[in-house]
């Protein structure tokens, strides 16, 4: 048989039965919330959110500023950004303070950057840092740069115009070459040998011929 105690209720100081290792602070719910209204009074103050204006209940020592974390980033969000004019166009645009952005598109970067004036002023700003950190006037008149960029150049090869390095030489032509098989492999052509510029194919008759491999390409779209 379960054993009875009295307990004192904590706010309206009246005595009652519960279970042993049931114990209570309340003898009824509504003691419960009128302790509870009691304390928030105590603990608790009501004030207005500072980003929405919604009234809400703050501990005091917390003190909060804002009724829910939307309204705590969103403040953060707004802090953090400024209204700025684009350099070009004079459009109103926002961004964060930490950036240095002063465009509002790099459509309107590009444009400012390639006028003659700013392209002076840059070319004027990279020599005066560069006399600044190696005491000359361009960075080729340093011995250690320029011996650096000729062999940098030495490794660099031509292909259609554009300087690329060994390695996305061999890469590129790699990925060419694999491209050729697999389309003559769709339209039942083999691919049989590589030689520079021209390719060896086989007909699907067993006839074998050899041409420049670009033209051979643009035939495959037509079958040959």
């Amino acid at each position: 048989m379960a054993t009875m105690i009295n307990i004192k209720c904590k706010e309206c100081g009246e005595f009652f039965v519960v279970k042993l290792g049931k114990e209570k602070m309340f003898c009824t719910k509504n003691c419960k919330l009128n302790n509870r209204h009691k304390l928030d009074e105590i603990y608790y103050i009501e004030k207005n959110c500072e980003c929405c204006g919604k009234l809400f209940k703050s501990k005091i020592k917390e003190n909060k500023k804002y009724c829910s974390y939307k309204c705590s980033g969103q403040n953060k969000k707004n802090v953090s950004r400024e209204e700025r004019t684009c350099l070009k166009c004079n459009t109103k645009f926002t961004e964060r303070i930490k950036h240095e952005r002063k465009f509002c598109s790099d459509k309107c970067r590009k444009e400012w950057q390639i006028m003659p004036e700013n392209i002076e002023e840059r070319m004027t700003r990279v020599k005066e840092s560069v006399f600044k950190k190696y005491g000359v006037q361009n960075t080729f008149q340093v011995d250690s740069i320029r011996l650096l960029a000729i062999e940098n150049m030495k490794k660099t090869y031509k292909l259609n115009g554009v300087e690329i390095s060994k390695n996305n030489l061999q890469k590129i032509e790699d990925n060419r070459q694999k491209k050729l098989v697999e389309r003559f492999d769709n339209i039942g052509y083999i691919v049989l040998e590589f030689n520079n510029k021209n390719i060896k194919i086989q007909h699907p008759d067993g006839h074998i011929f050899e041409n420049n491999s670009a033209v051979l390409y643009q035939l495959s779209y037509s079958r040959i």
